[in-house]
């Protein structure tokens, strides 16, 4: 992509007056004209080019846009010219069109069918081929910038141990970036109007290049909005959003792993323009409990019984992530003794329940009166224990 400097053209500095650009632009007009250079097709070209940069800097609302879009590295590229490296570009429209969803992602709360986030992302990605087609129209006017989808908002979520494997519900609370209700969301003051920024031509977003490739990335001089506020909104000085704690109910489904990516559908940053909102993405950690704790897919909890439990057996209840269960101490278990109760742990990839674990602990009483230590003495002589 040749792109044209129309100081250099001109053969004048950044900062010359119109005066001296029109003298100079009259001086090879006059040079490079196809009446003082009949069949040079390289004068020719060069008067064209002598024509178009005098049309751009002759001009001084035309000559303010070209600078703004000269500091970015892409002033003097014509339509055609943008849109030929765009197609080449990644995320122009002859690419793939991105993966899809990926399978440790669940959408646990869908209000929009704007499917899921990683097949939005690709989607992004094809219409962004779209941006300059629309930079500029056939005769080099500049289209306005439409409404654009806000970003993902990514957040992390702590799960207890007996909630991944139930389900369970969550109370979350996200700060938000919300439409400022003021101006609502446009950043000016009430009564004011915006004008279009000079730069990107209201686009929002310009064109760069980078590794031999065409890019695109937030005008610097209207951050983005394709627009300057003259007189911004006092309320939120006009970003046209306002900082806000958005309390949340969330659900958590049965079975989620650690690690595991849920969706909360248009509860991401605020769109563009009237665009529709991001998603919200939770980043699951399971969190042990007092009563809980995990190792893979197996649950480890504890249980405490008497001396005649350990040594006679019985059954007593215990406390599992699915509720009260009853299990057997078997005769002569002793202390740090582990007994395995089958498919009580968390859920696996295939869907299958691990086990959990439970750990013995026997409670040894203190024997204070003469009788008990009798009771002792007598239990120990008889199984024969040293004393």
């Amino acid at each position: 992509m040749e792109q044209k400097d129309y100081y250099e053209i001109l053969s004048v500095e950044e900062d010359a007056s119109q005066d001296d650009i029109k003298k100079s632009y009259r001086r090879l007009a006059k040079k490079y004209h196809p009446d003082a250079n009949p069949d040079n097709l390289e004068a020719e070209a060069q008067f064209k080019d002598v024509s178009e940069a005098y049309d751009h800097l002759g001009d001084e609302e035309k000559r303010n846009q070209y600078d703004g879009m000269r500091k970015m590295g892409v002033a003097g590229v014509s339509p055609d010219a943008f849109e030929e490296l765009f197609r080449k570009a990644p995320g122009s429209t002859d690419a793939d069109e991105g993966s899809e969803e990926n399978d440790q992602t669940q959408t646990v709360v869908k209000d929009s069918p704007e499917g899921s986030f990683f097949n939005e992302f690709g989607k992004a990605a094809h219409e962004a081929g779209n941006i300059f087609s629309q930079f500029f129209k056939g005769d080099g006017e500049a289209e306005t910038a439409g409404p654009a989808r806000g970003e993902n908002l990514q957040e992390e979520i702590d799960v207890f141990l007996d909630e991944a494997i139930k389900g369970a519900k969550k109370h979350i609370e996200v700060k938000l970036n919300q439409p400022c209700p003021t101006c609502s969301g446009s950043g000016a003051r009430s009564g004011t109007t915006s004008k279009g920024c000079a730069v990107c031509q209201g686009l929002g977003v310009v064109p760069v290049s980078q590794g031999g490739f065409s890019l695109s990335k937030s005008c610097p001089l209207c951050r983005g909005r394709g627009k300057i506020i003259q007189n911004p909104c006092e309320d939120c000085e006009g970003r046209g959003t306002v900082r806000s704690i958005q309390k949340l109910l969330v659900p958590i489904p049965a079975g989620v792993e650690e690690g595991q990516k849920l969706k909360v559908a248009g509860r991401g940053r605020p769109g563009i323009q009237g665009g529709p909102p991001g998603d919200l993405i939770l980043d699951v950690h399971i969190q042990d409990t007092e009563e809980f704790w995990r190792e893979g897919d197996t649950v480890h909890s504890s249980v405490t019984v008497n001396v005649a439990q350990a040594m006679l057996g019985a059954k007593v209840p215990v406390k599992t992530v699915d509720g009260m269960l009853k299990i057997t101490i078997p005769a002569g278990t002793h202390h740090g003794a582990k007994l395995r109760i089958k498919g009580h742990g968390l859920f696996t990839k295939n869907g299958a329940r691990g086990d959990q674990v439970v750990e013995v602990s026997i409670h040894i009483p203190t024997a204070k009166t003469n009788d008990q230590k009798e009771v002792v003495q007598d239990l120990a002589d008889e199984f024969d224990l040293e004393m």
